[in-house]
């Protein structure tokens, strides 16, 4: 029994990877993952063109890049130099490379207790262009209602960025 369980903790671990890419002389875009919501976010990638249908979907198929701390905690902010949008104070966010020229599913997983969020969207970035991915709760604060939205950024001077929209952008279908 005792061999059995050890298996079974390998296997699953195995297929929980957090993201680590390769990126060595392939084109690339850089990403801005944020979350202004109440939820505890862990935002990453999943190998998927579709949402998982149950919770343990996603905790098994999404390479994890970044923990986003909920509402209300201290902000989180890992910057590799992309031009900032506005964003208020208590937004948290990661910018990471990522591989360009290619559709990927950009996902957040959202925990608060009990309740979950998770959603994704698709995008195929273009070599050399900045993207911002934002994770919240529907307008007028209705809470365990999460929405995402995908924009790409254009550089606006001073370090600033004005929002644009994504080429491609698509809300994924449940799998």
């Amino acid at each position: 029994m005792r061999a059995a369980l050890v298996v079974l903790v390998v296997v699953a671990a195995g297929c929980h990877a957090p993201y680590k890419a390769d990126l060595e002389g392939k084109p690339t875009a850089r990403l801005r993952m944020v979350s202004t919501s109440g939820y505890y976010a862990a935002a990453g990638l999943l190998d998927k063109d579709c949402s998982p249908a149950i919770n343990g979907g996603w905790t098994i198929a999404m390479r994890e890049m970044a923990t986003l701390p909920a509402r209300g905690r201290e902000p989180k902010r890992e910057s590799i130099g992309m031009p900032m949008a506005n964003l208020p104070e208590y937004a948290s966010f990661t910018e990471h490379r990522i591989a360009a020229g290619a559709p990927i599913t950009i996902a957040y997983r959202g925990t608060l207790g009990n309740a979950y969020c998770n959603i994704a969207l698709r995008l195929t970035p273009q070599e050399g262009a900045d993207y911002e991915t934002l994770f919240a709760e529907e307008a007028g604060g209705r809470a365990g209602i999460c929405t995402i939205a995908g924009w790409r950024l254009r550089p606006a001077g001073d370090g600033k960025a004005v929002r644009m929209p994504a080429e491609n952008v698509q809300r994924l279908r449940p799998c």
